[in-house]
């Protein structure tokens, strides 16, 4: 239903010209939905998820809102998920998006010295406690494939991992592990079990740990 979508909300198509010995690949893109542009302004910080429920969704900090955004296609075009334009804290970036096979969406931004979360239910959004309460920029969350618990990264302490379960974040391993507070292009993915981070610190560098890891548990450097 949707082809191929990449993070510029382009789609491509191929065609294939056939000769003698010899094949030929015409490439365009068309504009995904009806809209060639979906923010009111300028966009920051853009991420492109596929749920596992399999909608498309794409978060953003939109200028012209002052806030972030998050917005979902259908097949046909983009609508603002849960009725709502704007998402967020003002001037809330460093945004992250994840998802869960329950249709739950989780939104993270820097807003001032915090890293705020909200989550999205189906009809809804939510604020859920600051993931961290000190001045954290770059991070990035992902949704436990098995378990549905959100997870954040972030460089806060130094690298730090927590998990939101129970109504509180809680740290998964040890923290320190990342050895900067300026941690940059941070990802996480959890996948049959475990926990992958990776990060921007003198080089690129990967660490995991069981997603049921003790906070005290220390990481592995790959």
């Amino acid at each position: 239903m949707f082809g191929n979508l990449c993070s510029t909300v382009k789609t491509i198509s191929l065609g294939i010209l056939c000769f003698p010995g010899n094949q030929v690949y015409s490439q365009t893109w068309d504009g995904v939905g009806t809209l060639y542009k979906i923010s009111s302004g300028g966009s920051l910080f853009n991420q492109l998820i596929i749920a596992p429920n399999g909608n498309y969704y794409v978060s953003f900090y939109d200028s012209g809102l002052q806030k972030g955004s998050v917005k979902k296609y259908d097949g046909t075009s983009w609508s603002d998920v849960g009725g709502v334009s704007g998402v967020g804290a003002q001037y809330g970036n460093y945004s992250s998006l994840s998802g869960d096979a329950q249709g739950n969406l989780y939104f993270t931004n820097k807003n001032s010295a915090s890293l705020e979360v909200r989550k999205f239910d189906g009809s809804e959004w939510s604020q859920l406690p600051n993931a961290e309460t000190t001045n954290i920029f770059a991070q990035s969350s992902a949704v436990s494939p098995t378990s549905n618990i959100p997870y954040v990264f972030s460089g806060a302490s130094s690298g730090s991992v927590k998990k939101f379960s129970n109504g509180t974040w809680t740290n998964v391993g040890a923290t320190g592990f990342t050895g900067s507070t300026n941690t940059s292009s941070p990802k996480i993915i959890i996948n049959n079990g475990q926990i992958y981070v990776s990060h921007n610190g003198s080089g690129l560098k990967v660490h995991t740990i069981a997603e049921n890891a003790a906070p005290t548990d220390a990481w592995t450097l790959l």
